[in-house]
């Protein structure tokens, strides 16, 4: 009992890792989804990248031709724990999503995990209709 006790937090922050996994999995498949008709549209971007705190959500877009790059911070949750107050074990993690549309209908979504601190910004740096120079 006190060992599976003590273990408690590791098995807490574990679910939520996973948790964080799957929202880059759903996000990286609504991404493929979005594009799927050859266009990224910005109201897409916005729509699948909600803040939530403490992680950012959205924080920037980067257009290369028809290559998109969405950079933005989530979250995964572990399961909710009562004692005196209700703790849940979250973990963030910052994510760049490099989005290639094909001729052909084929979309290739890439995810890429980024050091915290670009997702650590003031401001949104890249509006969803920005292009790149």
């Amino acid at each position: 009992m006190w060992i599976w006790m003590t273990t408690q937090p590791e098995r807490d922050e574990a679910k939520a890792r996973a948790d964080l996994r799957e929202t880059v999995d759903a996000r990286r498949n609504g991404l493929v989804e979005a594009a799927s008709d050859g266009v990224l549209q910005d109201e897409e971007i916005t729509e699948l990248f909600p803040p939530e705190k403490p992680a950012r959500g959205l924080v920037d877009v980067k257009r290369r031709g028809e290559a998109t790059t969405v950079t933005a911070g989530l979250l995964g949750h572990g399961p909710p724990r009562a004692f005196i107050f209700v703790l849940e074990a979250t973990v963030a993690g910052c994510y760049a999503f490099d989005v290639t549309p094909s001729v052909n209908g084929n979309v290739r979504v890439s995810a890429r995990e980024l050091p915290d601190e670009t997702c650590e910004v003031s401001s949104v740096r890249g509006k969803p209709n920005a292009v790149a120079q």
